[in-house]
């Protein structure tokens, strides 16, 4: 899941008992460094950043 709504209390076990799929939240920030202190930050901001992160980090790769 990503987007602001990954975040919506109970999505993720809603989806995967609808779907009987797993399902997790979109970690975008997975690969970056980052500094530790931040880490509960970067936990609840991922998902809402994916696309973000993804257009900054394209013409890196």
């Amino acid at each position: 899941l990503s987007g602001g709504g990954a975040n919506l209390l109970g999505l993720e076990k809603y989806v995967a008992d609808q779907f009987r799929l797993p399902t997790l939240k979109a970690d975008p920030f997975g690969k970056i460094s980052y500094p530790q202190e931040i880490e509960p930050l970067i936990k609840e901001i991922g998902p809402p950043f994916a696309v973000a992160l993804g257009l900054g980090i394209r013409q890196f790769i």
